[in-house]
């Protein structure tokens, strides 16, 4: 099932494969450069790497789409979350 969604993803960008033992989790902390521009640090990231819950990320931290498998009692729950930061100043 994971690499079906895996292949879907893959549209959206790279696929990050990360393995928790909470809640999902997204990190949407964009940081703005001196000059205006977002800095490198917009790339997806693994939020502590061990677990039996899996996330997979594609996209950048701005603009995420997320599935997230986490096992409960004999079977698993399944989150889909698409997740799109604007600035503060930003009408949606």
């Amino acid at each position: 099932m994971l690499h079906t969604d895996k292949d879907q993803l893959r549209k959206y960008g790279n696929v990050l494969e990360c393995h928790t033992s909470g809640n999902f989790n997204f990190n949407s902390d964009v940081k703005i450069g001196s000059h205006g521009s977002k800095d490198a640090s917009n790339e997806l990231r693994c939020e502590g790497d061990h677990g039996n819950n899996v996330e997979l990320k594609a996209g950048r931290k701005n603009d995420q789409h997320i599935v997230a498998v986490q096992s409960e009692g004999k079977g698993s729950s399944f989150s889909l979350v698409y997740v799109r930061t604007h600035g503060k100043d930003a009408d949606i």
